[in-house]
């Protein structure tokens, strides 16, 4: 995400020196050979589900992280538990590793090189969404002058999932060019481009196994009559009990839709202000389309603080402008006032009414997000408070809703060394 615009203030002080300053930083500042970082977070939201049903809940996040850095290498491990305390069939534990290098390419340019590793695990009634994925990362930055930065990041991920109908790989592309004025004012414009295919984007054919859990639920609901009503997930969808639906009609090996790909392309622009010393504006505006193909999934849906392999970026397409106020109070408390309007269509996604009959349109909405945060930082622990509030207009009766989702938290950073 763009940075805050009060940081993108302080990087137009001083350019010569600050050019300086940032390039050291980002090629070669010695920073801490070994550090620990804990957290812990507290959320509460009326609407987990993100639906009209308005489902409350509690989820708490613990997160263990370490690094070692050598010289320009470093090594990193991170592993964070969230557990949902009413609906807890939705807890899940993720952990990555990973390495990187960054590598110095004359005095004013860097080349970033990552691979990862990571799982995410759910409880039985959710095991089709765990996976193991692979994700590697090229990036390169160069100051093309004391006032302007250019950015490019390509990354590429494969993931397999329990249940093997998720199983996808995408690759994208993101150039971004970064203006900076004496007068405090920060100008960033990006450029986005992704492509992600379903690697098995269908239902077994008939005989076939599936190596699905959720899959033996699904057909037994099929055989009862109503869709909606049986999966392996303990949500809810179209006002049945039926979770995570995206199960259900897929295309057969050979068939429509068999070798499903989604291309997707993006334009982003970000305007920041410093209006005095401790006060910054920012305001970011993404317009993004779908150019080449769609979802295989039914429906979609989305958890609050839950991620599912049915909802990502290149789910949608639409628009997105949003602003936000950042003020530094006195004892460096950091205050931030957000308001965000977003519409979005998902191609290939019908809407459904709420006893699960199509209505014959594609889905889409239009939402309103207000947020407040309130972040203090110490030299060694951080603490922050935040409230979200939500309302989402859908022609989708299901997902039509308003709901809040206030959080709060802390990490605790501990370096052991220098770079040695």
């Amino acid at each position: 995400q763009a940075e805050d615009g009060i940081r993108d203030v302080e990087r137009s002080r001083g350019l010569g020196d600050v050019y300086k300053r940032q390039f050291l930083t980002f090629a070669s500042t010695p920073l801490p050979a070994e550090t620990v970082s804990f957290s812990f977070f507290q959320g509460t939201t009326s609407n987990l589900y993100q639906n009209y049903l308005g489902v409350s809940d509690m989820i708490s996040r613990l997160g263990l992280e370490a690094d070692k850095n050598i010289g320009s290498f470093s090594l990193f491990t991170r592993g964070d538990l969230s557990y949902v305390l009413e609906n807890s069939d939705l807890t899940y534990y993720t952990h990555l590793v990973g390495a990187d290098y960054l590598w110095p390419v004359g005095e004013k340019s860097a080349l970033y090189l990552g691979l990862i590793g990571r799982g995410a695990f759910y409880r039985r009634s959710y095991s089709d969404f765990n996976y193991l994925a692979l994700q590697g990362r090229v990036s390169f930055k160069s100051y093309l002058n004391p006032s302007s930065i250019l950015q490019i990041d390509s990354l590429a991920e494969v993931r397999d999932y329990a249940g093997s109908i998720y199983d996808y790989f995408n690759s994208s592309v993101e150039i971004t060019l970064d203006k900076y004025w004496p007068s405090r004012t920060t100008l960033k414009t990006g450029l986005f481009w992704g492509w992600k295919t379903y690697r098995h984007p269908f239902l077994p054919a008939a005989g076939e196994d599936y190596t699905s859990s959720s899959y033996s639920s699904l057909m037994g609901g099929l055989a009862g009559g109503s869709p909606w009503s049986y999966s392996s997930g303990m949500g809810y969808h179209h006002g049945a009990h039926g979770g995570y639906t995206g199960m259900t009609d897929y295309a057969q090996p050979g068939g429509e839709g068999a070798d499903q790909s989604i291309q997707v392309a993006a334009l982003s622009l970000l305007l920041a202000q410093g209006l005095g010393e401790r006060v910054g504006l920012r305001v970011t505006a993404t317009q993004q389309w779908n150019i080449a193909g769609e979802n295989p999934f039914r429906t979609l849906d989305e958890y609050y603080l839950v991620e599912n392999p049915t909802y990502d970026r290149f789910a949608w397409s639409g628009r997105i402008i949003s602003g936000l106020l950042t003020v530094v109070a006195p004892w460096n408390i950091e205050g931030k006032i957000g308001y965000t309007v977003s519409w979005k269509n998902f191609p290939g996604i019908e809407s459904y009414d709420l006893e699960g009959n199509p209505l014959g349109v594609e889905r889409e909405y239009k939402r309103y997000e207000v947020e407040a945060r309130l972040e203090k930082n110490f030299r060694r622990v951080s603490l922050y408070l935040a409230f979200l509030l939500v309302n989402n207009h859908s022609n989708d009766p299901y997902f039509d809703w308003q709901g809040y989702f206030i959080s709060g938290g802390l990490s605790w950073n501990i370096s052991l060394g220098r770079r040695e």
